[in-house]
C-alpha cells in the first residue's frame, strides 16, 4: 500500500486528525483547554458525519460561499441545522 507523502516526502500520519501543535510541544493544558472552547465545534462535526457540511454551512451563514454551495449529489444542512451552525459560529466564546 502506498502512503501519501508531504513535500519534503515526510508520509501523513494516519489515522484521525493531528494533535494541536500545543500538545506536541509540552504545553498540553493549553491544547486541552483550546479544544474545550472549540468543542460546540466538535459536537456539530460529530452530529453530522464529518466537518464538510457543517464548514459549508458556516462559510455560507459567514456570506462566503452562496447559501447551497455544496456541489450535487453533496447535501447541505436543513435550515434548522444551519440555524444551529450559525448559533455556534456566533458565539463569542468560539472567537475568544
Amino acid at each position: 500500500m502506498r502512503r501519501l507523502v508531504l513535500g519534503d516526502r515526510r508520509p501523513l500520519p494516519r489515522g484521525g486528525p493531528r494533535p494541536h501543535p500545543g500538545a506536541q510541544t509540552g504545553r498540553a493544558e493549553r491544547a486541552e483547554q483550546e479544544s474545550q472552547r472549540l468543542q460546540p465545534l466538535w459536537d456539530l462535526f460529530a452530529q453530522h458525519g464529518g466537518s464538510l457540511r457543517v464548514v459549508a454551512a458556516a462559510a455560507a451563514h459567514l456570506g462566503l460561499t452562496a447559501p447551497r454551495g455544496l456541489p450535487l449529489p453533496l447535501r447541505g444542512l436543513d435550515a434548522k441545522e444551519r440555524a444551529r451552525v450559525a448559533t455556534v459560529i456566533e458565539d463569542p466564546q468560539l472567537h475568544a
